[in-house]
């Protein structure tokens, strides 16, 4: 009852509280601060100007922040641990409109800042004009509020950060634990020895998050990055799964992923200090380099490659439709497949029998669906059926509770 998804659950309903009491009881006491000047007659520091040549890279960035944050393991762990889709569904709401609602009063603090008198501070300049906006927040929590109210502010900075890095943390411990560790190594791990590789993984992905946070300047640049690459890379597969299973396949998804992720990566990104190797369209060294839509146009080719290549590998070979039986005997089964289905063949794998499609096609439907029926798919009055599918090329049998089964 300590770990896992109940202390995520716990920690979040107490950090959520931080974040709710400390931004909102430091906001009125920055706005009427006597060295913040009103932010309606300094709207010019603060509401900047958009050139036009920073329209489309603009929009990229909105599409890939909305759409970025949705595969996030984080967001799957409360959606998945709901005890209905219904409730899967409020969730997702009501967070997105919690969302709007906690961000009004850091943009408020942030205008406040750009709209404050620096120069009768302690920290004497303005972060803004320092290259430092980045910090702007904390600073102006800190300067320009009481020194009870300026604790439970940058408390409520803590717990917004805390609320993310400890799902972040789990989420990429339980999957190494469980999608590699498990099932590429130990198949047979006892739960146990499972926790304790997770425990471990906690510690280890914990710490090099911290030498990560250490390490970079750039704390939004780094938040954008992770939606930015999720974006790319996992958005299409996610997409694919939901709305185009029948289409995808392995290979297809291997391969989008690659090509997402290179040409992400070939854009350049200052942060991570990757030079620029594939210009996109509008490229301009004087204003800062890519100005095309590279993100959304990676992930849409890493869709689009993901549809063709799945496509590609699936020439429309045989697929073996499995029922209840399994193969009478193995040499049967062998010779009525190699006569009738071209150059299958039938071996067993862990004391289940599989069929392994060679470069052979069937010669017909009709004699494959008779040979096998009569050698391999006699037992307790079911049989199995060949099938022309392009998916895949092997099927392993196995006996089903109810009818046939792909």
């Amino acid at each position: 009852m300590l770990g896992n998804m109940i202390s995520v659950a716990y920690t979040d309903v107490a950090q959520m509280l931080f974040i709710l009491v400390g931004l909102f009881s430091s906001l009125p006491f920055v706005l009427s601060n006597e060295k913040v000047g009103s932010i309606t007659e300094e709207h010019r520091k603060w509401l900047g100007s958009l050139s036009p040549a920073y329209v489309a890279l603009w929009c990229d960035l909105l599409v890939a922040m909305s759409l970025g944050t949705i595969p996030w393991q984080a967001y799957f762990q409360r959606v998945l641990s709901m005890k209905s889709s219904t409730q899967a569904q409020v969730l997702s709401f009501v967070g997105a409109l919690g969302a709007l609602v906690l961000a009004v009063p850091p943009a408020l603090l942030g205008i406040a800042g750009s709209s404050a008198d620096w120069s009768n501070t302690t920290f004497g300049v303005s972060p803004v004009g320092t290259n430092q906006s980045s910090l702007i927040l904390p600073l102006v929590i800190h300067e320009f509020t009481p020194e009870l109210v300026s604790l439970l502010g940058l408390g409520a900075i803590s717990a917004a950060v805390m609320s993310s890095m400890d799902s972040s943390v789990l989420a990429t411990s339980s999957m190494f634990t469980h999608n590699i560790y498990h099932e590429m190594f130990r198949l047979n791990a006892s739960k146990r020895e499972l926790g304790c590789v997770q425990v471990f993984s906690v510690v280890f992905f914990g710490c090099v998050s911290m030498a990560i946070a250490i390490w970079s300047s750039a704390i939004y640049g780094m938040f954008i990055l992770a939606a930015d690459i999720v974006f790319v890379t996992v958005f299409p597969q996610l997409t694919a799964v939901l709305f185009l299973p029948k289409l995808v396949n392995r290979a297809g998804a291997c391969a989008g992923f690659c090509l997402g992720l290179v040409l992400r990566l070939g854009a350049g990104e200052p942060i991570l200090g990757l030079p620029t190797w594939i210009y996109f369209p509008c490229y301009s060294e004087d204003h800062g380099g890519q100005l095309f839509p590279f993100r959304t146009s990676s992930m849409l080719a890493s869709l689009a490659t993901m549809l063709l290549v799945s496509a590609a590998v699936s020439p429309g070979r045989f697929k073996w439709v499995v029922g209840r039986a399994v193969p009478v005997t193995q040499d049967s089964c062998d010779d009525d497949l190699a006569e009738s289905c071209g150059s299958a063949r039938c071996h067993t794998t862990n004391g289940r029998f599989k069929l392994v499609v060679g470069s052979g096609q069937p010669l017909s439907q009709d004699s494959c669906d008779d040979d096998l029926a009569e050698s391999c798919g006699t037992a307790n009055g079911m049989r199995l059926k060949c099938k022309d599918s392009g998916q895949d090329v092997e099927m392993e049998l196995q006996k089903m509770q109810h009818g046939t089964h792909e």
